[in-house]
């Protein structure tokens, strides 16, 4: 009955200890795991507020305990020589299809994290620290970046197994008890038939001592027991004697040793099938709790694997990143390899120049005196080039017309010149005569004086109406020198009004004389003539210094300047920079503007994308065509444009031709800052 009272009890404590054994698996894994992947595959802390301020401070601990010094180089190098080499040796010892089996890496990883922090306290480094993080992220990528992602499953036991392999040794304890009491039964059974038949023998003995007498031949059989009586031979082998009184005690004690004896067999058999039960209690106890010491053994290397799997998972991230920042950082070196390759010619050609410069310095340093003094008047004429550019850029336009024009003119010039020299002669005897007659009108008021003085010496000896008389020619004598005075300075006005008008026409004749003396100058330079007799003219269509192609002129400098100081010289000389507008022009300007110096294979173009990023426009605002674009591209180097911010943080955003490229590939951008020779253009 206990033991069928035990068994429900025994079915419960089994379920509850898998149930525990589970709940224990994740209260440990929980307590052990320190990090965890969330869902987006990143390392966070699941720690407490607690542990997370002392987390914290043990980050912080090289910074609050400034009286360790960490050897990071000793730590560096004693973790590959002291760690790596055990654990390389470890790994090269077992196949590389099984570096991704935690059976068989657990131990030599469990070796390099103990060495790790062995190394970290003997250099007086904390552990963890950046160094062995580094360390652990070099040999993850060195054995484990080919292993797979999914984590290994450790599978507890079924739980319908479990209580199979629990209940079936239980159940066979009620089978043996069963067997036990049935035997015990039966041996009862046996042992009341046994005592019947010694009844029915005390029986027998008894109608034998009743029977005496007749001497009748009794047989009696017993189970187990025979005995045969033959009364008519007493005497005979194997004849069972009547019993007497002292053999009655006898029977009876055998009796009971048979009884007692069969009792101990069953004490025996009940002591057995006891003991076989505790037995198989202990050994289920056992097995319960060997099971518990498998799962959590299982449950450890879970926790292991999966702590490995994850650190795995974020390594190889990390790994994947710095692989992509790698390639990031060998593009930015191919880049500056290019600079650096850009930079060194460059220097060269500054070397170069700086050559030419230190050559030439001497010869400019005698020239900037001269050049100095004659600045003032080019500065003047640079400004009176501006302000007749707008008129000579029409004159330009209508030379061949303007040529009949200039001979017309020049024969009504002389006759006006002829008619103005006659009217100076006329305006000078005019002034001669003006003179004069102001000469006169002096003398004039010179006697008027002297006859005043005569006429007031004698008034004393006139008399009162004589002096009346005279008093009176005295008024009119002053009327008419106040009138010729008048007159006369009215006629000064007239003669200084004629003088300035002179004047302004001489002024204005002169100016119109230098205008046409610089017509004509302009005439020779651009029509020279080339027969003296004749008067023969030929009109170039281009000024001095100045090429032609097709039906424009093409002025390429010698001088440097930058890109917005070169526009504005171009401006000023009635074109702008250069606008590319065919491949024939593009190898026209490129034959043309070559150098025999290295420092002036570039000039500059009216090429620009100051306004837009990356939108190139010509000065004229036209956009640049897709078939006509002439752009240096350099094989395993880079193509043009570029703009490279190392000399400029603006970058380049002027465009120039590079004359020792090749003449369809010899656009490049630079700076708008950098001085550079110069391209102009500008129509007939």
């Amino acid at each position: 009955m206990m033991l069928y009272l035990l068994l429900p009890l025994l079915i419960a404590g089994v379920k509850s200890q898998t149930a525990n054994v589970t709940v224990e698996e994740r209260s440990g894994a929980e307590r052990n795991q320190t990090f965890t992947v969330s869902a987006d595959e990143n390392v966070t802390s699941i720690l407490t507020p607690e542990e997370k301020k002392e987390n914290e401070k043990f980050q912080d601990q090289d910074t609050a305990s400034a009286h360790r010094h960490c050897d990071h180089p000793l730590l560096v190098y004693a973790s590959h020589a002291y760690c790596g080499e055990p654990f390389h040796n470890e790994m090269f010892s077992i196949s590389s299809e099984d570096w991704c089996h935690l059976e068989h890496v657990s131990r030599p990883y469990s070796e390099l994290t103990r060495c790790l922090e062995k190394l970290s306290n003997l250099t007086d480094c904390f552990y963890p620290n950046q160094d062995t993080q580094d360390f652990f992220i070099f040999i993850h990528s060195q054995y484990f970046h080919n292993c797979s992602n999914e984590e290994l499953v450790f599978e507890d036991a079924p739980h319908w197994l479990v209580m199979v392999l629990t209940l079936i040794p239980v159940s066979i304890i009620p089978v043996l008890v069963y067997l036990v009491v049935w035997k015990s039964k039966v041996q009862e059974h046996g042992g009341r038939q046994s005592s019947g038949d010694k009844l029915r023998f005390r029986r027998t003995i008894g109608d034998e001592r009743v029977l005496k007498d007749r001497r009748d031949v009794i047989q009696v059989e017993m189970v187990g027991h025979q005995w045969f009586t033959r009364i008519n031979n007493p005497t005979a082998r194997g004849a069972a004697a009547p019993p007497s009184a002292k053999q009655e005690p006898d029977m009876s004690s055998r009796f009971l040793c048979s009884r007692n004896k069969g009792r101990c067999h069953r004490l025996c058999s009940v002591v057995v099938l006891s003991t076989l039960c505790v037995l198989l209690l202990a050994t289920c106890a056992a097995l319960a709790v060997l099971y518990n010491l498998q799962t959590n053994r299982k449950s450890e290397k879970l926790f292991s694997h999966q702590t490995l799997s994850n650190r795995h998972s974020s390594l190889t991230k990390e790994n994947h990143k710095l692989k992509r920042d790698n390639e990031i950082l060998k593009e930015q070196n191919a880049r500056l390899d290019e600079r650096i390759q850009l930079v060194n010619r460059t220097t060269a050609e500054l070397e170069s120049t700086n050559l030419l410069l230190s050559w030439k310095s001497s010869e400019l340093t005698e020239r900037v005196v001269n050049l100095t003094s004659t600045n003032t008047q080019l500065t003047q004429e640079h400004e009176q080039l501006g302000q007749y550019s707008s008129e000579q850029e029409e004159q330009r336009l209508n030379m061949s017309q303007s040529i009949e024009l200039l001979v017309s003119s020049n024969t009504r010039l002389q006759e006006e010149t002829r008619r103005l020299s006659e009217t100076s002669d006329l305006l000078s005897d005019e002034m001669i005569q003006v003179k004069g007659e102001n000469q006169e009108l002096l003398e004039i008021n010179d006697r008027f004086q002297g006859e005043i003085l005569n006429l007031t010496e004698v008034i004393g000896a006139f008399s009162k109406d004589d002096l009346e008389k005279l008093q009176e020619k005295v008024t009119q004598l002053q009327e008419q020198n106040q009138n010729l005075s008048a007159v006369l300075v009215r006629e000064q006005q007239e003669a200084g009004e004629r003088e300035g008008r002179r004047t302004t026409e001489v002024q204005q004749m002169a100016a119109d004389v230098q205008s046409w003396n610089e017509a004509y100058r302009s005439l020779d330079l651009h029509c020279p003539v080339v027969n003296q007799k004749t008067r023969e003219r030929i009109c170039k269509n281009c000024p001095d210094r100045w090429k032609q192609f097709e039906s424009k002129c093409y002025y390429f400098s010698s001088r440097t300047l930058t890109w917005s100081a070169s526009k504005s010289w171009c401006r000023t000389q009635g074109g702008d920079l250069l606008v590319i507008n065919s491949e024939q022009e593009q190898k026209f300007i490129f034959r043309s503007s070559r150098s025999p110096d290295p420092s002036g294979t570039r000039l500059w173009i009216g090429l620009s994308d100051e306004e837009e990023e990356g939108e190139w426009r010509w000065v004229d605002g036209s956009r640049v065509s897709p078939d006509e674009q002439y752009w240096l591209s350099r094989p395993g180097v880079g193509a043009e444009p570029d703009d490279w911010k190392l000399d400029d943080p603006l970058g380049e955003d002027c465009g120039h031709v590079d004359t020792s490229e090749n003449a369809l590939k010899s656009w490049m951008d630079a700076s708008c800052k950098i001085a550079y020779r110069w391209i102009c253009e500008k129509n007939f």
